[in-house]
């Protein structure tokens, strides 16, 4: 994490990483079995059909017996096993890295549910759980996929981000918190893959590094066009906090103890901020010194109180405070300041969040001119603010200076909105053909637990020029008939004899390719 020191999440993910690594034989096979059938030579053109006719190595067919030759010299204990190909676009010419080819592709993925196919072989019950190599404690099976460049990568993930590591439970409950009011039903699985999504928002509740938006690395966007519409909750949540924070970097004239008139704060007795005044008190002081500026008329007033001529404090005046904004009628939705209940037991106060029922319809009856000057100023700018709100009052609570909100926080993390989430078709393409995408981990620029997903691996035919590709590959990494065979029992209770084992697997890779093998007409 850039030479940071690692928080508390950060190190439980870093030692998961470890027990992760101890399957890097897995990974490494699958790797080389890919490079070592090129440089065999084969993958000749005869072979190539037959390869993506079956969607697998076949069973018992020349290429899986040289495939297996060569794994067995890497592992002798049977443990890591041959590798398993699903093609889901396989007509020459089509080109799977456009939008409507890879949604097809995720849609019939999310569907197929591979872990769950199974079959009956002489009284044994063999499923993906028992024949696929799964990454622990998920039963994500590893795989290698283009769709990890996107959140639809997310098909196979069934868990949250306790499910990796339970030390994630306290940030996933503020997560909660912070969304919670915005959902008419349940809220969606917070996954290594949208938890950059959900974490953004996140942080007004927690403002602690323990949120990092970027714990999973780079942010990924979404392929569907629907995408806003088929997670309206956290959209509703988006556009209702980035006009929170709109609304305050606009009509706050000083950012010192901004949040005093605001609950829980604004009622509470003199002591936290003043021996004889009150938090509020305190915060309509600065807002007048902050437009005084001790006397050089910033606000427009020579008015300045003696107060403020007197004092040496630090109003921290805020440059783009507009006067003329603050004169419309004020949001009484925003009355708050974002206390999480784990916040709220650190500093001794009750935790607060955006009362019930939200204006959810975007009529701000109450502010309606203020409401009209949000949505009429410029996207880029209202990040801008976004970002000035969060640093001066949310991640600087107290007025240390000293920000609680994670370091290398980018503009991206600011800009609330569903649009630029979405991929265009240069973004699609680039990504695509980048071969710097990786499963929920987020590779090397998150925990770096799983490698880089090659190009070469998962896409067949590739042109660079005009970033096509006629074949889109899943590579799944499958266990040994022994290792099956192990886990049949270890798990499952079941025993069988080795050549059941055996047949029984090859049974189950017949299935795999039948089910495995097309993609989703409509999406």
């Amino acid at each position: 994490m850039g030479g940071q020191s690692m928080n508390g999440l950060e190190r439980g993910f870093f030692l998961l990483g470890k027990t992760v690594g101890r399957f890097w034989y897995a990974c490494l096979a699958a790797t080389l079995a890919v490079y070592v059938a090129l440089a065999l030579g084969l993958w000749d053109g005869a072979i190539e059909d037959d390869f993506f006719g079956y969607q697998v190595i076949k069973p018992r067919s020349r290429l899986q017996r040289e495939t297996n030759y060569y794994e067995s010299r890497v592992d002798e204990g049977y443990v890591g096993g041959s590798e398993t190909v699903l093609a889901v676009s396989t007509e020459s010419g089509k080109n799977v890295l456009n939008r409507k080819n890879l949604m097809q592709a995720a849609d019939f993925l999310d569907a197929q549910n591979m872990v769950d196919i199974g079959i009956s072989y002489r009284d044994t019950t063999i499923t993906g759980r028992e024949v696929l190599l799964l990454q622990p404690p998920t039963p994500q099976p590893f795989r290698f996929t283009v769709l990890d460049c996107w959140q639809e990568g997310s098909f196979d993930f069934d868990g949250t981000i306790v499910t990796i590591n339970p030390d994630a439970q306290q940030p996933l409950d503020v997560i909660v918190y912070t969304v919670e009011p915005f959902y008419t039903s349940e809220i969606p699985a917070v996954t290594p893959y949208n938890y950059c999504l959900f974490a953004r928002v996140g942080l007004l509740f927690a403002p602690i590094p323990d949120a990092d938006p970027s714990l999973f690395g780079r942010c990924r966007q979404f392929i569907n066009l629907d995408a806003e519409e088929r997670n309206q909750g956290l959209a509703d949540a988006y556009d209702f906090y980035r006009f929170y924070l709109y609304d305050m970097a606009k009509s706050t004239s000083s950012f010192n103890v901004a949040w005093g008139c605001r609950a829980p704060f604004a009622d509470e007795p003199p002591g936290r901020c003043d021996l004889e005044l009150t938090c509020c008190q305190v915060a309509q002081l600065n807002q007048e010194c902050a437009l005084c500026n001790g006397g050089n008329n910033i606000g427009g007033s020579n008015n300045c109180t003696a107060a403020c001529s007197n004092s040496n404090s630090d109003w921290n005046a805020n440059d783009r405070y507009d006067a003329n904004y603050s004169n419309f009628d004020a949001c009484n939705a925003f009355g708050f300041y974002p206390v999480s209940p784990p916040f709220a037991a650190a500093i001794g106060t009750t935790p607060t969040r955006p009362t019930e029922p939200l204006p959810l319809d975007s009529s701000y009856a109450d502010c309606a001119e203020r409401r009209a000057a949000y949505e009429a100023a410029d996207p880029a700018q209202t990040t801008e603010l976004v970002r000035l709100a969060m640093e001066e009052v949310i991640c600087d609570f107290g007025g240390t200076g000293a920000s609680t909100c994670p370091r290398g926080l980018v503009q991206a993390d600011f800009d609330w909105r569903f649009g630029p989430l979405i991929a265009s078709d240069a973004e699609l393409k680039f990504w695509g053909l980048s071969s710097q995408c990786a499963m929920w981990d987020g590779g090397p620029e998150g925990l770096d637990i799983f490698p880089y997903v090659g190009r070469e691996q998962v896409l067949g035919k590739i042109d660079l020029d005009n970033g096509e590709a006629d074949v889109e590959l899943h590579l799944y990494l499958s266990r040994g008939w022994k290792a099956m065979c192990d886990r049949l029992r270890d798990e499952t209770g079941q025993v069988i004899g080795t050549q059941d084992c055996k047949k029984g697997r090859e049974e189950w890779l017949r299935k795999f390719s039948a089910e495995g093998h097309g993609r989703a007409k409509e999406s």
